[in-house]
């Protein structure tokens, strides 16, 4: 499946890939199945993992959790910007200081700024804890991550299922990746 999907890049590009967070399998317990996984743990393309049972709701507020404001890639941020355009929503920023940040880490980049409805810093020891205790706070139509070789969800990319048990929402999941 991830060499169709990064051929059909080559030749015509993606802008996003919709996914459905269950997986086929009959386990309860899976958040997000073998294919779903391996395409974000083996591609730069960015994802958006609909959970299973999500009734559409148009997109007014989304949360987004980063550990740096410096952003690399022109175009990891396209599809949010995309959608913060077509929905008018409003983008809540929630840069995550963990043990490890750097002084230049709390500088946003330019496009990050132009997107901001709100900005929150907190103390975290994970970017993923931080959205467990901002979360109820912004009660966000979708949650927006961008993962980085080193990042939100570190531990969890490096198999191709996740378990309900280590990261579930009822959000939809927007995952930032740049080429």
């Amino acid at each position: 499946m991830v060499d169709s999907v990064l051929a059909i890049d080559d030749e015509l590009g993606i802008d996003l890939i919709i996914v459905g967070a269950k997986s086929n399998s009959i386990k309860e317990e899976i958040f997000l199945g073998k294919t779903a996984g391996s395409l974000v743990k083996q591609t730069e393309l960015p994802m958006l993992a609909i959970p299973e049972g999500y009734k559409y709701t148009p997109v007014k507020s989304v949360l987004m959790a980063f550990k740096s404001g410096i952003i690399k890639s022109k175009t990891v941020l396209y599809p949010l910007q995309f959608i913060a355009k077509k929905f008018s929503a409003q983008i809540n920023l929630l840069l995550v200081k963990t043990p490890s940040y750097k002084q230049e880490d709390l500088i946003l980049h330019q496009d990050l700024q132009k997107l901001q409805t709100t900005l929150t810093v907190t103390e975290n020891a994970t970017t993923f804890q931080g959205v467990l205790e901002h979360i109820k706070t912004y009660n966000p139509d979708m949650i927006c991550v961008i993962t980085r070789k080193r990042g939100f969800f570190q531990k969890l990319w490096e198999k191709n299922t996740i378990l309900k048990e280590e990261f579930f929402t009822s959000t939809p999941l927007l995952i930032l990746k740049g080429k």
